[in-house]
C-alpha cells in the first residue's frame, strides 16, 4: 500500500523510481526556461504543480534540481544532450 492515498506526500526519490520519466520531462521543462530557451509563459503546468509543491513546502525547485543533476551523472548528461549543451560531465 502506497501511504500517498494516505497523505498525498511522495518523497522525490520515491518520485524518481516510480514516474523518471515525468521527473525528466520537468526538468527539462524548467531548465529550458532558465536557460532561456523558453519563455515562462511556456512552462507545462505539471511543471508549474510540480515546482509551485515543492515551494509549498519549503524547498526550492533549483537547488533540488542542482542536487539532483550533481548526484547523477547519468541524468546530467541526459539533460545536457536535451539542450543541446555540448559539456556532459
Amino acid at each position: 500500500m502506497s501511504f500517498v492515498w494516505i497523505d498525498g506526500k511522495m518523497s522525490l526519490h520515491r518520485y524518481r523510481h516510480h514516474h523518471e520519466k515525468h521527473f525528466r520531462e520537468i526538468i527539462l521543462n524548467w531548465m529550458e526556461v532558465k536557460e532561456g530557451k523558453k519563455t515562462k509563459k511556456d512552462l507545462r503546468h505539471s511543471t508549474i504543480l510540480f515546482t509551485d509543491t515543492m515551494k509549498k513546502h519549503g524547498a526550492e525547485p533549483d537547488a533540488v534540481f542542482s542536487a539532483e543533476l550533481q548526484s547523477d551523472p547519468e541524468l546530467r548528461e541526459w539533460l545536457n544532450e536535451k539542450l543541446g549543451n555540448q559539456e556532459s560531465k
